[in-house]
């Protein structure tokens, strides 16, 4: 909301129902004061045609795995949106305790790991993630730290664990006092399956055809072969160099691969 100025009685209040804290900042957003006091606002109202314009959130399911902007929530308590450095607006002013809720968001059939685009110019603080209520199933928490400025952006991570198909989703804040971070977008993600790979089959060792060793195959090669024809391992006969493929028997297999080096020089 806008603080009122010099001996005004009056500020504007925000068009998004919820609750607020009053407090005056300074034009860096340094918090100079703050009431007890809470405005809880409720109805709705519509904005003037200038000046920043609340999101409408879409009433259908959301895909947790798309890019959402943060200020697009259905509800909201202690938080406010301001003009963010990287378009559009932000959420910011977030304090120990506020939270923010996304109606219908669908998580199929699960998410892994959270991303956040947050910026912070303090100690900053967590973002829990919960399921269907403020108190509601905790799937992850994720730490933010100081960034360098209040529109200084990055990204964090972490991951989250038991959740899927729709919910509301919750994100309570909580961390020390004065002002935690501000918050661009978020999104969800799921874990990358590694292919399986194919096995490769290895190759059948073939032995050397000239099986009496002079450098050339040729008939005395194919003499000795038949010594041993027809045999097979654990024979007496059988002679394993002579088995060419390695298939535990001197045949015909063999005789063909011996007929098709017959008069190579090797």
């Amino acid at each position: 909301m806008t603080r009122a100025v010099g001996d005004a009685t009056s500020i504007t209040a925000p068009y998004t129902a919820g609750t607020y804290k009053l407090f005056v900042v300074s034009s860096q957003g340094v918090k100079l004061g703050e009431s007890n006091a809470k405005l809880r606002v409720t109805g709705s109202a519509t904005p003037p045609p200038t000046g920043p314009v609340t999101p409408t959130p879409t009433s259908g399911p959301r895909s947790a795995f798309t890019q959402i902007e943060a200020e697009d929530f259905n509800g909201q308590s202690g938080v406010q949106l301001e003009n963010c450095s990287e378009g559009g607006q932000d959420v910011g002013y977030i304090e120990n305790g506020d939270y923010i809720v996304y109606n219908n968001i669908d998580f199929g059939s699960g998410a892994t790991s959270f991303q956040a685009r947050v910026a912070c110019s303090s100690g900053g603080g967590n973002i829990e993630i919960r399921l269907d209520s403020i108190d509601g199933t905790l799937i992850g928490t994720c730490p933010v730290t100081g960034t360098g400025g209040w529109q200084t952006w990055d990204s964090v991570t972490c991951d989250v664990s038991g959740v899927s198909g729709r919910h509301d989703l919750y994100f309570k804040f909580t961390g020390g006092s004065g002002y935690l971070f501000n918050i661009n977008w978020w999104k969800f993600g799921t874990a990358v399956s590694t292919p399986t790979s194919t096995p490769t089959s290895t190759p059948t060792s073939v032995k050397n055809v000239d099986v009496d060793h002079n450098g050339v195959v040729n008939m005395a090669d194919v003499i000795l072969i038949a010594s041993a024809f027809n045999t097979v391992q654990g024979d007496v006969k059988f002679v394993e160099s002579y088995d060419f493929n390695s298939d535990g028997a001197v045949n015909m297999a063999d005789i063909v691969m011996i007929a098709a080096k017959f008069g190579n020089i090797l």
